[in-house]
């Protein structure tokens, strides 16, 4: 009887660890419907879906986004950015500059820390929060 319930503890303790590093690896990936065309860094992607997913835990700063319609795929460095408060949701943000919306940030929910997508030709990474259309906030879903 005592091996038995001991046994059903291990089970139990392996299930419950299990699913907490599943849950870990769901926190690095979430899709967004993006409803108008942006650009990555210097390359224009269209309106759509898209998933985005930070692939190997050891490199935090490589984050993949796949469109699902287009089947594009890119690969990004980013850079860590911190801000005073836990992030209540998960997500991004783009930068609008000459008429084009330019993926900027990208924060998931619970975290202190998110990333940044640095701009091109741009060495001012500064957000400007003078004007109500320098920034658009898209929120984002669990996959």
């Amino acid at each position: 009887m005592l091996k038995r319930l001991s046994t059903s503890i291990i089970i139990t303790m392996w299930v419950v660890v299990g699913i907490g590093v599943v849950k870990a690896q769901d926190a690095h990936k979430f899709q967004v419907e993006i409803p108008f065309p942006f650009v990555l860094q210097d390359r224009g992607l269209p309106a759509g879906k898209y998933r985005l997913e930070r692939i190997d835990p050891a490199k935090p700063n490589l984050l993949m986004i796949r469109n699902d319609d287009a089947h594009l795929v890119r690969l990004i460095l980013t850079q860590r950015v911190a801000k005073e408060a836990v992030s209540s949701t998960t997500y991004l943000l783009f930068r609008r500059r000459e008429e084009k919306l330019y993926l900027f940030q990208v924060w998931i929910s619970g975290a202190l820390n998110g990333i940044q997508i640095p701009l091109p030709d741009n060495n001012d990474t500064k957000v400007r929060r003078d004007d109500g259309t320098s920034v658009v906030r898209l929120n984002a879903k669990a996959p």
